[in-house]
């Protein structure tokens, strides 16, 4: 977290909870900078260890927005410990019983706060709503939710362990339709992008303590980059079978000449995996590549039949050479193309 200095005061709540001032102070630090001879820049929460649902709900208020706490399991008790890399990004580790937390329209309203939250969920399970989207979030996913819209996480189950990852949400280059589309919906455990980002994050909250402030800003710039390029591939719209289809029918027609055209290309075009891409043409009973094939071969035909060469007719249907069209053309028609012409025509 950030003293008042860098961070505006407006966003830092004043805790509902009946925690006191004096043991926020003890539970919160400051940090002077390296090779600075003024006040305090930053400021870290000292791994700061609670024993009841108000103090929870201060602490993660401080660092995250403001908010409510309530149906806390029994003996409820928690751990939290915040490194500031940059004024636009802050990594918590939390680790507490189960409870469920709430950011009302009222604290909204009464605490405007405008950053984009990612908790990357390591043991138990939750479940966030957001935005209409009602999201289970195992251990291993993760998922985003902003500060500027209501929100409730159910993390009753026990056992919970968490990284949050806040960050200034004017700091993000991606569309603000981007940002809202992926909130509320979970991230695979078994995304690869998402995987990176955990090992990242993690590395980063173990050694913040050690790093220069300018190297904390560099290596934070570097997550931004990270978690903006995960938005974008996240709010990419999903597409049924049949719409993909019709997609990768429209390239492949378009493209047909094209030598480039392939499965790795037709993926790229429709923002898809090529795995999908797979998946897509099996449920047609084809391989992609013997489909693309097959309309080559159709269009070769009608080609030759007009009258043009081997030589303008492999061009035309997206072979680079005549002797590769003449391969093709021979696997799906057992002779060569003057052959096959010339039995047409009846010779």
């Amino acid at each position: 977290m950030l003293s008042s200095a860098r961070r505006p005061q407006s966003t830092i709540p004043a805790p509902r909870s009946t925690i006191s001032a004096g043991r926020m102070k003890h539970v919160c630090h400051l940090r002077r900078c390296p090779r600075q001879s003024a006040g305090p820049i930053l400021v870290s929460m000292s791994p700061l260890k609670v024993a009841t649902v108000e103090e929870w709900e201060a602490a993660s208020s401080l660092s995250f927005a403001p908010l409510n706490c309530r149906e806390a399991s029994p003996g409820f008790t928690g751990q939290m410990d915040t490194r500031e890399l940059s004024p636009r990004l802050s990594i918590s580790s939390t680790s507490s019983g189960g409870i469920r937390i709430s950011r009302t329209a009222s604290l909204v309203r009464s605490h405007p706060s405008d950053d984009l939250l990612m908790t990357l969920q390591l043991a138990s399970e939750g479940q966030l709503t957001q935005n209409g989207r009602s999201s289970s979030v195992p251990a291993g996913a993760g998922v985003f939710y902003e500060t500027r819209r209501p929100y409730e996480i159910d993390n009753r189950q026990d056992g919970q362990r968490q990284f949050t990852v806040r960050v200034a949400r004017a700091a993000l280059d991606v569309a603000d339709s981007a940002v809202s589309r992926t909130c509320g919906e979970v991230i695979s455990p078994r995304s690869p992008e998402l995987r990176v980002l955990r090992t990242t994050i993690a590395s980063l909250h173990e050694e913040c303590e050690e790093l220069s402030i300018e190297a904390r800003e560099d290596l934070g710039d570097h997550v931004l980059d990270m978690i903006a390029s995960l938005i974008r591939r996240q709010a990419r719209p999903s597409m049924s079978t049949p719409r993909l289809m019709r997609g990768l029918m429209a390239h492949i027609e378009e493209n047909i000449h094209s030598p480039e055209l392939n499965v790795t290309s037709l993926a790229a075009a429709c923002f898809v995996s090529e795995r999908s891409v797979y998946e897509a043409f099996a449920g047609m009973g084809y391989a992609p590549a013997a489909y693309i094939t097959n309309l080559r071969m159709q269009q070769a035909e009608r080609y030759l039949m007009e009258g043009r060469s081997v030589q303008v007719t492999a061009g035309l249907c997206g072979y680079s050479d005549p002797s590769t069209f003449i391969r093709a053309f021979r696997r799906v028609h057992h002779t060569t193309p003057k052959a096959w012409v010339d039995g047409k025509r009846g010779r």
